[in-house]
């Protein structure tokens, strides 16, 4: 039989062709993250390219009677996992197992640092220099955030030592949220008096100089999520909507040029928004199908495909958000199960 009849035949038994979306897109075997007893409830934050897991686990809602229990920071390798202390919030993990998060010590009061398994480590902060706020570290141990009060300034952090990152003449605040091996950061900012009147604007610094990334044409604003080893940015702009909240439109960003990411499933257009890149070019993220109805995404060689359907799934449970993706094309993910929240560790299946 010429090949050309046998792809006929096989379309004609819905087994080739168009027939199915997911077909031809890797899949997934999931395995559901352990949490330490008292605290059923986790969600994960970050996964380095040795598949170390970074995350918190807290109690179950309502919470039984008794002492309320705080969240507790871990860490996922292999088999173990391993305690960061109580009220621990975790950012990110690098691949020498350096992590940067934040300990919640009072109503208002924040000490950011690096966190091991031993104990948290305060960063120590040069003399008359507020403390910063840390979201991302590097491979050479490098950390992007901010610092300031009302009017924040983007800022590296390493070594005890604070590095303002420059702003376009006039902007009056922003935040380094992501930063990549090659130290090259991303975030946003804006001349408007705070930064919760969303009109920020995506920024790249690099080499010591700024670029404005921008926004999509027809949003109003734009916010980076990641940034990988080829200095490819993934992010969302957002605009208003007929459908009862902004609509979050995914970008990618690379050389100079800004695209919109593919925001369809099926014929219908959703707001998306993209989380992570590796350095293959694969970004995992959420999408949103209706009210409280978010799902974990991956977009597959330009593809928005729903996580849950390359993935099998015992009943019940549903893949939220798709949080972190490593080079190993290792996805961590929230999952609802019975309203509650779990983590996840994805693994692409080889046939």
């Amino acid at each position: 039989m010429k090949a050309s009849h046998i792809i006929a035949f096989l379309i004609s038994l819905g087994i080739g062709g168009e027939m199915s979306q997911t077909s031809a897109h890797v899949r997934y075997k999931a395995i559901e993250l352990p949490s330490p007893p008292g605290l059923p409830q986790s969600h994960v934050a970050a996964i380095n390219n040795v598949g170390q897991i970074v995350g918190f686990c807290f109690p179950a809602t309502p919470q039984p009677k008794g002492p309320k229990t705080v969240s507790t920071g871990v860490c996922w390798h292999r088999d173990q996992i391993i305690s960061l202390g109580k009220d621990i919030i975790v950012s990110d993990i690098n691949d020498q197992g350096g992590i940067v998060g934040q300990r919640l010590t009072g109503p208002r009061a924040l000490a950011y640092g690096v966190i091991r398994p031993d104990g948290f480590v305060k960063l120590k902060i040069d003399a008359g220099v507020s403390a910063p706020f840390l979201f991302s570290i590097s491979e050479s141990g490098q950390m992007a955030g901010f610092y300031g009060g009302a009017s924040t300034i983007p800022c590296l952090f390493r070594n005890g030592k604070i590095r303002t990152l420059r702003m376009p003449l006039g902007w009056s605040w922003g935040s380094a949220d992501a930063i990549n091996a090659q130290g090259d950061a991303v975030g946003s900012a804006a001349s408007g008096p705070s930064m919760s009147k969303g009109n920020e604007e995506s920024v790249l610094w690099k080499g010591g100089h700024f670029r404005v990334i921008g926004v999509l044409a027809g949003c109003n604003g734009s916010k980076p999520k990641a940034i990988n080893k080829s200095g490819e940015v993934v992010g969302i702009s957002w605009k208003d909507s007929n459908i009862g909240y902004t609509l979050l439109v995914p970008y990618a960003w690379r050389d100079g040029e800004m695209r919109s990411l593919d925001s369809r499933l099926g014929t219908k257009r959703l707001s998306c928004q993209p989380n992570s890149i590796n350095d293959a070019g694969t970004i995992v993220g959420a999408v949103r199908l209706g009210p409280n109805d978010n799902h974990a995404c991956v977009w597959d060689q330009g593809v928005l495909i729903d996580l849950n359907d390359l993935t099998a799934l015992s009943p019940g449970i549903v893949l939220s958000n798709g949080v972190a993706i490593n080079n190993s094309g290792q996805i961590i993910c929230d999952a609802r199960i019975d309203g509650e929240w779990r983590a996840f560790l994805l693994t692409p299946r080889h046939y």
